[in-house]
């Protein structure tokens, strides 16, 4: 493997491609092999998509290992482009233990029959940002962990911002309408609906009964003010001003709502929670990304998975998931992390 390289593609920009060159840096001083790792940063996945299929189409020099979100990750495995994991994993030589790797995250990363084709890399949840100091001066001391709360504190607030002296709030307080498709799958979950489709051929179908009273549940609390459209793109400012008692985001978003609060001088005391329950279970959506070896030479592939495990390392894992705002996939990371749970309350 002495003089091998490894072409890194993936889609991480600023901080999160930073760590994953220095990551790379380290690797290629250290590891015994001589292997040297490239870590390209693409910039966003639709672009990583395009250039890593004009690679593979038109004989081009494409990536040795490939990382992405997991619908990309299958859908390269389909084109077969991708050599599983799991005869890396199994080889006595080679073979790795994924020890303390979470199981849920680690299982969305196989095919349907259970064979490993990547590992993840880190991850994230859907969740609700709450201010909590808010709701308790409306005396709402209850944090809304059902459906029928959620919606009464939604529409305090629009009534407290409507009845102040302030006219040029009105119209907002309430929940930050947002369409994203992981909000849109976390509210259908809400309500029970989980019909989306595990085969391509299997068309997607959202006229169920859970759906529609998903849909109609949204539309009241908008069609009652309690749930308000925003005129920029970002709930941060929002949310720390008291624009918005409830947003819907992604643990990616907790750090910069924190840069927010400290911007606008807020001491509100916040919280991310699960989405609200309607039988008595809160749904919480996880998404992420992960990494592959790409279909190339025995070298170039045994080469990426050496470095495919070193970033699946506790250490690495932890400075992933400070530099990406996300959450580390292994347990034993979070040993590295204490530091920066304390910093951080609600990422922790």
């Amino acid at each position: 493997l002495k003089g091998v390289t490894v072409r890194f593609w993936h889609p991480f920009t600023d901080d999160t491609a930073a760590q994953m060159r220095q990551i790379a840096d380290t690797f290629n001083s250290e590891n015994e092999y001589g292997i040297r790792v490239e870590a390209f940063s693409i910039g966003a996945s639709g672009a990583l998509d395009e250039r890593f299929s004009e690679a593979m189409l038109q004989d081009g020099e494409p990536p040795t290992l490939v990382a992405g979100p997991l619908i990309l990750l299958h859908h390269w495995e389909e084109e077969d482009w991708l050599i599983p994991a799991a005869g890396y994993m199994s080889f006595p030589e080679w073979q790795w233990n994924p020890g303390d790797v979470d199981e849920f995250v680690l299982s969305q990363h196989q095919t349907s029959d259970g064979q490993q084709i990547s590992l993840p890399i880190n991850w994230y949840a859907s969740v609700i940002f709450y201010n909590q100091t808010w709701a308790q001066e409306l005396n709402l001391n209850r944090t809304p962990g059902d459906l029928l709360t959620f919606e009464a504190q939604a529409c305090a607030a629009k009534d407290a911002l409507l009845n102040d002296d302030n006219i040029e709030n009105d119209g907002t307080g309430g929940y930050i309408i947002n369409r994203e498709a992981n909000t849109l799958l976390s509210w259908l979950a809400v309500f029970g609906y989980d019909s989306i489709p595990t085969e391509e051929t299997v068309p997607y179908d959202f006229s169920t009964p859970e759906a529609e009273e998903a849909f109609t549940a949204l539309w009241e609390l908008s069609n009652a003010g309690c749930a308000w459209e925003s005129r920029v793109p970002s709930p941060y400012d929002y949310f720390a001003e008291r624009n918005a008692i409830f947003y819907a985001g992604s643990t990616r978003d907790i750090f910069w709502q924190e840069r927010a609060m400290q911007n606008a001088g807020s001491t509100d005391e916040w919280a991310v929670m699960p989405y609200p329950s309607t039988n008595g279970q809160s749904p919480l959506l996880v998404d992420g990304s992960g990494a592959a070896i790409v279909a190339t030479t025995p070298e170039e592939q045994l080469a990426s998975w050496f470095f495919l495990q070193t970033l699946l390392e506790a250490r690495n894992q932890a400075l992933i998931a400070i530099a990406s705002s996300s959450m580390p996939v292994r347990e034993s990371a979070w040993e590295w992390l204490t530091v920066q749970a304390e910093a951080h309350p609600q990422w922790a």
